[in-house]
């Protein structure tokens, strides 16, 4: 799962790109165990993806994540912070 550095941080500028540079070296990667439940669940869906496409996470997880999306984009354009549409 190396790439997946998911979060967010907000702060002033001089201390921001420090913390990028901690963040990118402090969760490089994963455990081996976490790498090889990933590795069974992509063999799973990845089967699904034919077998079983309206079980198959890798085509559910958008329609499941859209409204938590428009509740974020919501509160995010209420505030003033961002403005878009999909």
């Amino acid at each position: 799962m190396t790439g997946w550095k998911l979060g967010w941080a907000y702060g002033p500028a001089n201390l921001m790109r420090n913390l990028q540079i901690v963040h990118q070296n402090c969760i490089y990667t994963s455990s081996t165990p976490t790498q090889e439940a990933v590795a069974r669940s992509f063999e799973t869906e990845i089967n699904n993806m034919t077998t079983a496409p309206d079980k198959c996470y890798f085509y559910t997880i958008s329609e499941e994540l859209r409204p938590k999306r428009e509740i974020l984009a919501d509160a995010l354009d209420k505030a003033g912070m961002v403005s878009w549409t999909l």
